[in-house]
């Protein structure tokens, strides 16, 4: 049985990280269906999610190994 963890990003401290070393929205994208095709993902489904505020989430969920939990938490705490 699996646990689903959320860690929520901080928008705002990503953004300014991203932006400064020119990493465009675009090849953000690209990049994370390229690490789902990495970890043997033989599905990936990109959503656009339009909220009632007009802001749009972006979801990407793939069928791959994905990675251990200890590792994304640190991944997340590095860009948020």
């Amino acid at each position: 049985m699996s646990r689903e963890e959320k860690l929520p990003p901080n928008y705002g401290k990503l953004d300014v990280a991203l932006r400064s070393i020119g990493y465009s929205f675009e090849a953000a994208v690209a990049d994370v269906i390229d690490n789902s095709i990495d970890a043997t993902a033989q599905n990936v489904l990109v959503r656009l999610i339009t909220k009632g505020n007009g802001h749009l989430d972006l979801v990407i969920y793939d069928d791959g190994k994905g990675m251990a939990s200890e590792k994304a938490k640190r991944s997340h705490a590095f860009w948020c």
